[in-house]
């Protein structure tokens, strides 16, 4: 699959990543960096932390021939398959499953990984994809970081973490796995120098997570323990699939999260129905569609999901990392913004005085009021169609710039110079002071 070729600066408003987007423009396209096997599957992305007028610093992707120079670069989208879970899909015989190489294959030859859904039904696909130490070398990771001026990483468990497991079995090993990743990334850097930092395991796929034996209660523990000594110092949030984040059962899960300051990593595996996968195959397109639509597509719905719910206005600190640029909501924002602001399920037929006078003035940024935010009923939730729908204070498009970061995961300098515009719309690039994925 491709790669990315260079780490981009795509940034959401914080005060961290607004620094780093006044660093200066989208690093070239080329020269190419030599191509990292570790994001074979998923790739790098980075955020700086702060402005720097060393140009091996703004590019911290080219290749250091000297001393090995830290540059300013955070990646916050790379995978690594622990040992423990690496253990797991080499047990199973189902995907996802880690299999040996085929028959006839050079001794040299690499296992074989499978993990999206209906992989191993198709010729094109059958086969998986291989998988070395790239995967789960912390040695390895490290080399890269140096040789390419990566100041620190935040690690995050591969898709699909663990959705596939009875919950009797996931909970238990989530916490296994979150304390080794723990340990790794604090045996791994000295003490003065911390560069590894992590984004913990969760198991809060929505099959889990309503079933009656399981639930959030459960899972919050496991987010207060990441947030208390000793797996503190290296836990930065949690990583969770884009699937059902308008659940009205992520209340706790989006209230603890806020609470103890822990960033939520929104990262896609299932697609969209069908999602290239007619009947469960991909015909003759491979891992195309389901990589490279299916992926974007299923954060885009997900992420747009939890924004008209309403939750952002209840926990208006919550940040959340999307993965892959935010899918399409940065250059769909404007048409999410309108459809809602026209919408009689989003608007008020009274507005009350308070709220009128409110949305006369605006939102002090350029950012409309809604005619009121409140019912008569005094509630902040309103049953209908397939769930919750909440009664929105802003746009939609205040709540991407004010609770969301974005990485720099898609490709081409065009698409990072759209979302870095859609960020910096209005006159401002977010709506929130501080906060921001801190790795250092």
């Amino acid at each position: 699959m491709s790669r990315p070729s260079s780490l981009a600066f795509a940034r959401r408003g914080n005060a961290m990543a607004r620094q780093g987007a006044r660093a200066g423009t989208t690093p070239p396209m080329s020269p190419r960096p030599p191509p990292c096997p570790l994001h074979q599957h998923e790739h790098a992305a980075a955020f700086t932390s702060s402005p720097t007028t060393n140009r091996r610093q703004q590019h911290p992707y080219k290749t250091i021939t000297e001393k090995p120079l830290f540059g300013k670069a955070i990646d916050v989208h790379t995978h690594l398959y622990l040992p423990g879970y690496m253990n797991l899909l080499r047990s199973r015989s189902e995907v996802p499953r880690v299999t040996h190489p085929p028959p006839g294959s050079p001794i040299e030859a690499s296992e074989r990984l499978l993990i999206l859904p209906g992989e191993d039904v198709d010729a094109t696909t059958a086969s998986g994809r291989p998988i070395g130490r790239e995967y789960w070398s912390i040695e390895e990771k490290l080399a890269f970081m140096d040789s390419h001026g990566i100041q620190a990483s935040v690690l995050s468990p591969a898709n699909p973490w663990l959705d596939f497991l009875p919950p009797s079995e996931a909970l238990p090993l989530a916490r296994e796995l979150n304390d080794e990743l723990h340990a790794l990334c604090s045996s791994s850097s000295p003490s003065s120098l911390q560069r590894l930092y992590a984004f913990g395991f969760l198991p809060l796929h929505p099959s889990l997570l309503h079933h009656p034996s399981y639930g959030a209660s459960v899972l919050i523990k496991e987010i207060e323990r990441l947030a208390s000594p000793p797996l503190n110092s290296t836990m930065r949030g949690v990583i969770i699939p884009a699937q059902g984040l308008d659940d009205p059962l992520m209340e706790g899960i989006y209230e603890a999260c806020e609470r103890l300051k822990l960033v939520l990593f929104v990262h896609p595996h299932y697609g969209l129905r069908g999602g290239g996968r007619e009947g469960g195959k991909t015909g003759a397109f491979g891992h195309v569609l389901p990589l490279a639509l299916g992926f974007p597509f299923e954060t885009s719905l997900a992420v747009a999901r939890l924004v008209l719910s309403g939750f952002l206005d209840r926990y208006p600190s919550l940040l959340l990392l999307l993965a892959h640029a935010g899918g399409t909501l940065p250059f769909l924002a404007g048409r999410l913004d309108s459809c809602v602001e026209h919408d009689v399920a989003f608007s008020s037929p009274a507005p009350c005085a308070a709220d009128a006078a409110a949305a006369a003035g605006g939102g002090g940024d350029g950012t409309p009021i809604f005619p009121s935010s409140r019912f008569a009923d005094g509630g902040g939730w309103r049953e209908g169609g397939g769930g919750a729908i909440g009664r929105l204070e802003r746009l939609p498009s205040f709540y991407l710039r004010r609770n969301f970061v974005y990485d720099s995961v898609i490709y081409h300098s065009a698409g990072l110079k759209g979302l870095r515009s859609f960020l910096r719309e209005g006159g401002r690039e977010g709506g929130r002071e501080g906060g921001g994925v801190k790795a250092a």
